[in-house]
């Protein structure tokens, strides 16, 4: 069985892979997991070096930047079967498993507002991710829930969702001296891009400003606060 995932720094991906290899090994299948690096050109040569090489079916998670999934619909043609989880392609007709993001993100906004949080912005991910548009809605959901209005300003999407990405969009807040009470981030790994920046910048969380992640990456264990 092939297992392709987007980047292994966050143990989110790790913690799957151990779960996949401790169904499937038992039962007499060999797993061959390789990584994109968060790019849609590494990711397909994966998928081809997999399927040429016979395995029985892809468990992925997509990169980033994918938004061509014509050969993926090549390979569901020929009843190969591929499995998403996580990060998904909607327009891709194959089984999925996923989280209830609405759901998951709509809970730590609803968190910060009760905190006492009014001017709230959303770190989300590429819109062309279907995970970003569903915690984009919990989001949403949450602030009007509680009679918040949220501006588009207050949604600020970032190119894509590792470390970097969230100091580059926690920079461009600080230069346009419009720091938020508190940010919600996509992802983890924003959040704490994020967190580093204000450190750097000596805003301190969460006094000046509050911040929740989303994915509940160990390392969020190690950073204060976590």
């Amino acid at each position: 069985m092939g297992v392709i995932v987007p980047e292994f720094r966050n143990a989110f991906f790790p913690d799957v892979i151990t779960g996949i290899q401790n169904i499937l090994i038992p039962k007499g299948y060999q797993v061959l997991i390789m990584q994109s690096n968060e790019n849609a050109e590494t990711e397909l040569s994966n998928v081809k070096t997999l399927y040429n090489n016979m395995v029985d079916g892809l468990i992925i998670s997509f990169s980033a930047e994918t938004q061509k999934v014509t050969y993926y619909k090549k390979l569901l043609e020929e009843k190969f079967p591929i499995i998403q989880f996580n990060r998904i392609i909607d327009k891709l007709q194959s089984a999925k498993v996923v989280l209830d993001d609405h759901a998951w993100a709509f809970m730590p906004t609803e968190h910060l507002i009760l905190q006492g949080y009014k001017n709230i912005v959303h770190f989300m991910g590429p819109k062309f991710l279907s995970f970003s548009l569903a915690r984009a809605k919990g989001f949403k959901d949450a602030m009007i829930k509680h009679n918040l209005f949220v501006s588009d300003e207050q949604i600020i999407e970032t190119e894509g969702v590792d470390m970097e990405h969230g100091k580059a969009t926690m920079r461009k807040l600080i230069e346009n001296k419009q720091v938020p009470e508190a940010i919600f981030a996509v992802y983890d790994p924003i959040a704490l891009g994020a967190m580093l920046v204000m450190k750097a910048n000596n805003i301190k969380i969460p006094d000046d400003v509050g911040i929740v992640g989303f994915s509940d990456s160990h390392l969020s264990e190690v950073i204060k606060p976590s």
